[in-house]
């Protein structure tokens, strides 16, 4: 016989591998569609993006005040003398 001849149990032997490869898969990809963590990181990163965006946007709107208030201060200081 040549060496490409199979029997019934090699093939029985791969249909049984191929099966349960299959299924393995369909699991690995329904447990991938399920799980949900990459959505909660996602959600997270736009959370604190959005408060880093809102933190420069506070310090851009008080910088003009706090840089009037040091000219002000510094040109009271300037004026001063001491005995």
């Amino acid at each position: 016989m040549a060496g490409s001849d199979r029997t019934d149990a090699q093939t029985s032997i791969e249909i049984f591998l191929v099966t349960k490869v299959n299924n393995d898969m369909k699991r690995h990809i329904k447990s991938f569609t399920l799980d949900e963590d990459g959505a909660v990181t996602v959600d997270w990163v736009v959370l604190t993006a959005a408060i880093v965006g809102l933190a420069v946007a506070g310090v851009a709107a008080a910088r003009t005040g706090v840089m009037t208030l040091a000219g002000n201060t510094s040109s009271g200081i300037a004026d001063e003398t001491v005995e």
